[in-house]
């Protein structure tokens, strides 16, 4: 009964967002629809597998017809269930609008002809191959057709939501062949939801009613096989709208991947569902990002990296980032008075909308009541408030206010409420001049014997407010550098992973005086990957109002860790 109920809901979550896996008519080799989406080619080839003519669409780069001598490399792009070639207009309008704003490379652009709801297997029954068609002709007609750089390294293969199945299918299938996967909104069915979420007579037509069919090519099994080949010599990117009832499944895609080894991009997309039209349009340039690193002739490990910092430094520039911390309020029982007048007790910045009195944080008895002084316009989730009971980032995300352009919450630290100020217009983030790094060099990504403590024990971390916390730690980490082995004991984290805190003879010089921090994926068979290349500087570095911990005793090291990031100045 209850896997009964299982399947139902999955077939009512696929039919409720207008996925659901009816057949579909009027698929042909050669798409009787002419059109031209602006910037592309209707052509046709001939395909040896099927004895005939297939449809397809082709973009070119600006200056393709002008630069005869340029060969370029090329993105193969599969369309979703019910779509058909012209559906990658989108992609080929972003793609273009990012090369010329010099945000991607100049490259190819293949729309395919995915037969509307073929998943690009070859059906079991052999009438659709769809799978041959592109794999055996349409590769080798675009490189005998255009200037293409034909090797693995230059070929990528991108998809979205059915046509992201395909791109995880084809590109992991043919590690040899594809360079860069791309899969978006991948609509990755697996053994347990292809025959409950697929109209009968379309999981008879792909598949010939056979899971062990679908099973032996299908993506999950894929990866699984072929990761040691996949594994740093792949390019590999999951995006998906962060309301798209498909993400529980992606994420359980990226996290196979991670437990694989893969290393790949995985983010969402706010606000979007699904709709290919709203998702590339909301990412813009950034969807063409993923290309300049896989164009790139840098290794995998290289260019993840680099993307990671990337993303280090995006999210301390964000609006709610560490650069625009703006000051910390410890509050005294009682009335705590703010507004930008010099009589506060919480003395806030001047800027439009912010009253010389705009309330009062009352603490009383542990809690923390804000009590907003007429004609302030502060609101909480968009809405005005007049009183409200602030909960601080003790157990979850606190309660945010904002007037103006700033923003304040209650922290606790040590049985303290004080009010975190952040002001997104602060001198320390608009003229922040970026992040500063060593050269990501391989020998700084260590394998490191993992030591479990039995049981674990706690460790004291002291804080930048002269406090010391006991926290749980697992084990410790030892690792060899420089002939000598070093020991760095981390803090568990909620998922398992490790949160490492550590000094070396860098710090005060070249590194930030307190030291840096650096994340781990939870240890495998007794073993844990420390990638000194992703150190990096606690938020103390960037402003004086944050509450930093501190390397505890173990974790200082007479050794020169010349990898990661460097001091800000």
């Amino acid at each position: 009964m209850r896997m009964a109920r299982w399947g139902l809901a999955i077939f009512s979550l696929w039919a409720a967002a207008g996925w659901a896996q009816t057949p579909q008519a009027g698929a042909r080799w050669v798409d009787p629809d002419k059109a031209e989406p602006a910037g592309t080619h209707y052509k046709t080839f001939y395909s040896e597998t099927i004895h005939g003519d297939v449809s397809c669409l082709i973009y070119l780069p600006p200056g393709y017809e002008r630069e005869t001598g340029k060969r370029y490399p090329v993105a193969y792009w599969l369309h979703g269930l019910g779509g058909n070639q012209r559906s990658g207009a989108v992609f080929v309008a972003g793609l273009e609008a990012a090369i010329r704003a010099g945000k991607a490379p100049a490259m190819i652009a293949v729309l395919v002809n995915g037969m509307r709801d073929s998943r690009y297997y070859d059906s079991a029954d052999g009438r659709r191959p769809v799978e041959s068609v592109i794999i055996k002709d349409l590769i080798q007609y675009i490189d005998k057709t255009y200037r293409t750089i034909a090797r693995r390294e230059d070929r990528a293969i991108e998809g979205y939501s059915m046509g992201g199945f395909g791109a995880a299918r084809l590109g992991f299938k043919y590690p040899e062949l594809f360079g860069a996967v791309s899969i978006m909104a991948g609509a990755l069915l697996d053994d347990e939801s292809v025959a409950t979420s697929m109209h009968p007579e379309l999981f008879q037509k792909n598949f010939g009613g056979s899971k062990a069919y679908f099973h032996a090519s299908s993506p999950w099994v894929l990866a699984e096989q072929n990761a040691a080949w996949i594994r740093e010599r792949t390019f590999v990117r999951i995006g998906i709208g962060e309301l798209d009832q498909l993400l529980e499944r992606d994420r359980k895609y990226h996290d196979m991947l991670e437990r694989l080894g893969i290393a790949h991009e995985f983010f969402t997309v706010p606000g979007v569902a699904h709709s290919s039209r709203l998702f590339y349009e909301k990412l813009g340039e950034r969807a063409f990002r993923f290309y300049e690193k896989a164009f790139s002739g840098e290794s995998v490990y290289q260019a993840a990296v680099e993307l990671w910092r990337e993303d280090q430094e995006a999210d301390l520039r964000a609006e709610g980032g560490w650069l625009t911390v703006a000051g910390l309020f410890w509050l005294k029982e009682g009335e705590n008075r703010f507004g930008n007048g010099a009589g506060n007790d919480i003395v806030l910045p001047a800027g439009p909308g912010v009253p010389e009195r705009a309330g009062v944080f009352a603490l009383e008895g542990g809690k923390v009541t804000l009590r907003v002084q007429p004609g302030a316009a502060v609101t909480a989730k968009g809405k005005p408030v007049e009183t409200l009971e602030m909960h601080s980032d003790q157990k979850g995300a606190p309660d945010v206010i904002a007037l103006g352009d700033l923003t304040m919450h209650v922290i606790e630290r040590q049985g303290r409420l004080g009010i975190r100020l952040k002001d997104k217009n602060s001198r320390t983030r608009t003229e922040f001049a970026g992040m500063r790094w060593f050269p990501i060099r391989d020998t700084w990504r260590v394998r490191a014997r993992f030591v479990p403590y039995d049981p674990p024990k706690r460790i004291e971390i002291p804080t930048v407010l002269g406090t010391v916390a006991k926290e749980p730690c697992p084990g410790y980490a030892a690792f060899t550098l420089g002939g000598r082995e070093w020991r760095l004991e981390p803090v568990s984290e909620s998922d398992g992973g490790l949160f490492f805190i550590f000094r070396d003879l860098t710090s005060g010089k070249e590194t930030y005086g307190s030291g840096r921090f650096l994340d781990a994926a939870a240890p495998k068979d007794g073993q844990v990957t420390l990638d000194f290349n992703e150190a990096y500087n606690p938020p103390c570095a960037f402003t004086p109002y944050a509450t930093c911990p501190l390397p505890p005793k173990g974790n200082r090291l007479n050794v020169r860790i010349e990898a990661g990031e460097m001091r800000e100045h």
